[in-house]
């Protein structure tokens, strides 16, 4: 199974809304979350150029408050969603869902 991570635009390439199928709770993580994005400064320079961001590590709590909210269970997550499971699982495998229930995190599947 291939999965996606919600950009942090909350839009696809045409700017249609994305809601996950997925959501993980990083509020417990977010402080190592932001160091170790601090770590990638050319990302940040890359970023602020770019997309014109100013800091980039602010508009990844920003998206990931974001993306808590559409969880409705969250204040802070990560939202991910299934790809095709053609060549990596069965079609209703879901292989995230399972490491994250081994290993104890909190996570839920999209509301409604």
């Amino acid at each position: 199974m291939v999965y996606h991570a919600t950009p942090h635009t909350l839009e696809d390439p045409m700017r249609r809304p994305i809601v996950p199928e997925l959501f993980v709770d990083v509020g417990p993580v977010i402080e190592e979350k932001k160091a170790m994005l601090g770590c990638h400064r050319s990302q940040g320079t890359w970023l602020d150029r770019s997309q014109g961001m100013g800091s980039y590590i602010t508009a990844m709590v920003d998206a990931a408050r974001a993306v808590g909210g559409l969880s409705g269970r969250f204040a802070l997550a990560e939202g991910w969603r299934r790809h095709s499971h053609v060549g990596f699982s069965a079609k209703d495998g879901d292989p995230l869902a399972d490491a994250l229930a081994d290993a104890g995190a909190a996570f839920a599947a999209q509301p409604g």
